[in-house]
């Protein structure tokens, strides 16, 4: 992809306000009937996996946070907070792998895990704010398609694509690495779901995505005068307890965390 000038807070008001007042009426049919049915498609993926070990854990160790009783834990009954209803089923889809993986754009084949997150946020967050079955459409559809275009934007090969050129490391022609951005793009699309369905006007729609990833530490912050170069500590804290529990609930992780392919 080659550098240009772009005006980015132009683009990034423009995506905010897309977000926020694209209607179900401007949806083109086909898109529509694709969406209900991939919809049904992720449902089945999350039900299908609610009973492997390691999603019994993680329901369980949830459900002992206890909390507010905002949205349901697929396949449980269970009501927690939304944010962690949403962790937990979005999880849960992955259970098997087997999410609707792949998209055409413009004949090449693109396979990404974007509908494990969004689908499952829209619908959790659906549930939470009690929105209509067209909102819910209309929100994921946004999620959707800003994940996707953010996807299509990234200028490294996609999996098992092969790189062109050659440098000190490796080959001229080698295989990509699995682990494509430190950001997913998806993150952008379920901070769009959950930025419409929450009601927020157009100047939190765009700190909203100017937070997608800060609130994980990533990036300066500091810089920009934002007190989330803070959260980091607090979110990293949350991770690597996490990390524990998880592993005392019976997951395994990476083989290789520091050298691997996917490795730090």
């Amino acid at each position: 992809m080659e550098k240009q000038e772009i005006d980015g807070q132009a683009v990034l008001e423009y995506l905010s306000g897309r977000i926020l007042n694209t209607r179900y009426e401007d949806i083109d049919t086909e898109t529509i009937e694709n969406t209900k049915t991939r919809l049904w498609d992720t449902i089945g993926d999350a039900l299908g996996a609610v009973h492997l070990p390691d999603i019994q854990a993680l329901v369980e160790l949830v459900k002992g946070w206890e909390g507010k009783q905002e949205a349901t834990i697929l396949g449980y009954g269970a009501k927690v907070p939304v944010q962690e209803a949403a962790f937990v089923n979005c999880t849960m889809c992955r259970g098997f792998d087997r999410g609707p993986l792949a998209y055409t754009f413009r004949g090449r084949v693109v396979p990404h895990h974007v509908s494990e997150t969004t689908v499952l946020t829209a619908l959790t967050l659906g549930e939470s704010k009690a929105v209509s079955g067209k909102e819910l459409m209309t929100a994921m559809i946004l999620g959707d398609d800003l994940a996707a275009r953010l996807h299509l934007a990234n200028d490294r090969p996609l999996p098992g694509e092969m790189r062109t050129g050659s440098d000190s490391e490796g080959p001229a022609q080698r295989p990509a690495p699995r682990m494509m951005t430190m950001l997913p793009s998806e993150t952008f699309g379920a901070a769009a779901i959950a930025g419409r369905m929450l009601g927020l006007d157009l100047k939190k729609m765009i700190n909203t995505l100017c937070l997608v990833g800060r609130t994980e530490g990533f990036g300066g912050g500091i810089w920009d005068g934002s007190p989330t170069f803070k959260i980091g500590q607090g979110n990293f804290a949350r991770s690597g307890i996490m990390a524990a529990l998880l592993a005392k609930a019976g997951w395994n992780g990476a083989i290789d965390p520091f050298f691997g392919t996917t490795g730090f």
